[in-house]
């Protein structure tokens, strides 16, 4: 169950990175601003905060295995509009997408391992789960770039990502079923 969490938790690792990294290249394709899409970075981070704080009384309330299912959907439904749509104000749209899911993350995904495993060995677990994130972040920028090197469309990229964010969410709703 373990291990299959992962691949779900890993996917914003991946994906964040990437496009963060592959930016100017993302804003070339869609005909935004450097300026215009390295600004909106501020509502990335805005949000990310305004949500972690939302997130946290969430998981008091309802408790992290409930939200956690939910958290990568955001980033999924921002990388399907700016795979379909151009407009400059799609870069404020995906950025805050990405912000709801990463203050989600940030906020569940820790307090779901205690819930499942208690806090006995909660740094063993911490520690796997952040080095798999940190892999998982250095394999978006190479990954981004050979897909674009080979020709393929920012467009279809973001597509690919989004199905990655469906089979992540699908693989999390299944290894959480039926725990408590």
């Amino acid at each position: 169950r373990f291990y299959i969490l992962l691949i779900g938790i890993d996917a914003p690792s991946a994906i964040d990175t990437g496009l963060f990294f592959h930016h100017l290249h993302l804003a070339d394709v869609k005909g935004w601003s450097h300026e215009w899409l390295t600004g909106n970075y501020v509502v990335y981070a805005a949000t990310t905060f305004a949500t972690m704080l939302v997130a946290g009384r969430l998981v008091d309330r309802i408790g992290a295995l409930r939200l956690v299912p939910l958290h990568l959907l955001p980033l999924g439904v921002g990388l399907v509009v700016v795979a379909l749509f151009d407009a400059p104000l799609i870069a404020t749209f995906y950025l805050c997408a990405m912000g709801i899911s990463s203050g989600l993350a940030f906020t569940s995904v820790v307090a779901m391992w205690a819930e499942m495993y208690g806090v006995r060995n909660i740094g063993a677990i911490k520690s796997v789960v952040t080095a798999t994130m940190v892999f998982a972040s250095a394999l978006g920028p190479p990954f981004m770039g050979v897909l674009i090197d080979a020709g393929v469309g920012m467009d279809v990229i973001c597509l690919i990502f989004a199905a990655y964010v469906v089979v992540g969410t699908g693989l999390i709703w299944g290894a959480l079923r039926g725990v408590t």
